[in-house]
């Protein structure tokens, strides 16, 4: 097994660990568009062909990463959500905080977990850890208007994602940066955001995108 080279090192039999925490820390900073293995193995401290014997390739070493993160965020949300108490509408904006938060804290999101070409065979486990945080939130924006339906909770849930994404965006690309909001200030406006617009009445109805 190669050897590290910048000083971070691994302890043998570890280098996947070794090669997860060092691909979500590149992704924390240069997103998932300048992700590149050859990066990942310089972080890591390893020989450039050494990611390989444990992932086929950039997109399942992605896939990986994924997997964790929704894992991750399915819990938080889970664990947020039974503090707040029964009102539907402040269980959902009460996820769409923590999905701020997380993503402002680790700079991985929606963004990873919903990338192009995992829909391929290939990454079929992925799917494992995605489909329980996507029922998770479905739930949780289909308990907000029982009546309505589960096609205009799905556009809910479009909306609150685009929300709750887009202040963590908003923060990471710049956008905010004269305000000097902390993350707890991002997670309470995502989540005020959410609230109203989950308590403004029915969904519109229109069609809504695939997740």
């Amino acid at each position: 097994m190669s050897k590290p080279t910048t000083g971070r090192g691994y302890h043998h039999g570890d280098l996947r660990a070794a090669l997860l925490t060092a691909a979500r820390e590149l992704l924390s900073e240069h997103g998932v568009a300048q992700f590149s293995v050859s990066a990942l193995a310089k972080r890591a401290g390893v020989s450039s062909g050494a990611p390989y014997r444990h992932f086929a390739d950039r997109q399942a070493l992605l896939a990986a990463v994924a997997a964790e993160a929704a894992d991750r965020l399915r819990e938080q949300i889970e664990g947020a959500v039974q503090e707040v108490g029964p009102d539907a509408v402040a269980r959902l904006a009460t996820a769409a905080g923590v999905y701020t938060r997380l993503r402002l804290e680790e700079g991985i999101g929606l963004d990873l977990i919903l990338q192009p070409g995992f829909d391929d065979p290939a990454h079929a486990d992925l799917h494992t850890h995605t489909r329980p945080l996507m029922d998770t939130l479905m739930e949780l924006a289909v308990q907000v208007s029982p009546q309505d339906g589960y096609r205009r909770a799905l556009v809910l849930l479009e909306d609150t994602l685009a929300v709750a994404h887009g202040y963590s965006a908003m923060q990471r690309d710049g956008a905010f940066s004269q305000h000097r909001y902390s993350t707890a200030d991002l997670e309470g406006k995502a989540r005020d955001a959410v609230a109203v617009l989950a308590g403004s009445g029915p969904r519109p109805d229109r069609d809504p995108v695939h997740l």
